[in-house]
């Protein structure tokens, strides 16, 4: 079977505390579990922040209360497979790197947690920082049948990849890793190493609104932890749905000092060509182009860019319901908003969106539109030529 999944979600608030701050009073697991499976249409997440002690908290009142059900180990809300994860920052040459941990249970993760409670800083906010020897982590691990998961390699902050050049340098087994918003498929596989990891698509969710904003569709034998696991392992990956890499907020090079966009020549040498400054923040795109050492690029499993509604200009909040309301779920809107171009049915959009914001859809599927790349932190943004 076929499922959606989306493994990088984060809790902004639980037990009346912040959890991930900044973030939202709304982002609770009432509303996550609801905005997943209704407004999403996902199958199955994974809660990052699951072993903070105020979200075990809600967990356990949840699982008292029958608002979710545990069974064989497994979390549900009605048929949304909840699947106990962790976001970790452990250091690599001296620098903070995110990465997740995925859990094979609810026992698992409380295993987990009681074996490393004096080697993690804190348990009551989000991506808590490792401070123990990472070898014996990283065995644990792999002993356990948990899995570590890097964090959106390429980011220049907290991605494994602004430390190292090659995660040889874990000295462990590692299946996947995750794209991040400013990276594709394709940008992807210019490293070897990659090309031999299964590449995930997750959101990073900080908000309700971000949830699938990036998804993956996944093969499973049935919908429980042990299957996605195998299928995390051997690659079951369909496809993969995300951002356009170059809205991404870390995709170009930036300078700080004087908050332009701009390209390095001398990779070695992080100086502003403009202002001769050296407050640089290294761009998703050159990073990988840095450490290129495969030419030969193919991919059998695709990479789709959904519509990135939240920054193209023209389309409103209005717009973007009616079509969700349309296709069921937001998931279903952008599989066959995919699946519709190119066809005479893409023109029946007409009948449910004005004929400005049908044009605005219409010009970002034909590439027809100007695009402000992102950078430093912020998003890019995409003018529709109508």
């Amino acid at each position: 079977m076929i499922i959606s999944a989306d493994f990088h979600i984060h809790v902004g608030f639980a037990n009346n505390k912040f959890i991930k701050i900044p973030s939202s009073k709304n982002l609770t697991l009432t509303n996550i579990f609801y905005y997943s499976k209704n407004i999403k249409g996902l199958n199955a997440i994974a809660i990052v922040d699951f072993l903070c002690n105020d979200v075990l908290f809600e967990i356990n009142n949840m699982l008292r209360q029958e608002k979710i059900r545990l069974i064989k180990g497994n979390l549900y809300f009605e048929d949304l497979l909840i699947i106990p994860a962790m976001e970790l920052e452990i250091k690599i040459n001296n620098k903070g790197v995110h990465f997740i941990i995925l859990f094979k249970s609810v026992n698992s993760a409380n295993k987990f947690k009681d074996n490393f409670i004096n080697a993690i800083s804190n348990f009551n906010f989000s991506c808590p920082q490792y401070v123990g020897d990472l070898n014996e982590l990283i065995d644990y691990i792999n002993r356990n049948g948990d899995l570590l998961i890097p964090a959106h390699v390429f980011t220049p902050f907290k991605g494994f990849y602004s430390a190292s050049k090659s995660l040889k340098e874990l000295n462990g087994i590692i299946y996947a890793s995750e794209m991040g918003l400013s990276a594709d498929r394709y940008m992807s596989l210019k490293l070897i190493e990659q090309t031999l990891l299964t590449l995930l698509s997750n959101s990073d969710a900080h908000s309700l609104d971000n949830i699938a904003r990036e998804f993956n569709l996944i093969d499973v034998h049935s919908l429980d932890i042990s299957s996605v696991f195998n299928a995390i392992i051997n690659n079951k990956i369909v496809a993969n749905f995300g951002l356009i890499p170059k809205l991404g907020k870390y995709h170009m090079t930036y300078c700080n000092n004087c908050n332009t966009q701009i390209e390095i020549n001398e990779p070695s040498k992080l100086i502003c060509p403009k202002c001769n400054k050296g407050n640089i923040v290294l761009g998703v795109s050159q990073r990988i182009e840095q450490l290129k050492n495969n030419n030969d690029i193919e991919s059998l499993i695709p990479y789709y860019c959904t519509l990135p509604y939240k920054y193209i200009n023209g389309l409103g909040k209005t717009t973007i319901e009616k079509l969700i309301s349309f296709f069921e779920n937001e998931i279903n809107m952008h599989i066959k908003l995919i699946e519709l171009y190119n066809t005479d049915s893409f023109n029946l959009l007409q009948n449910i969106v004005s004929r400005k914001s049908f044009l605005i859809i219409k010009a970002f599927y034909d590439g027809n539109y100007n695009i402000k790349y992102g950078s430093g932190g912020y998003f890019g943004k995409i003018i529709p030529n109508i």
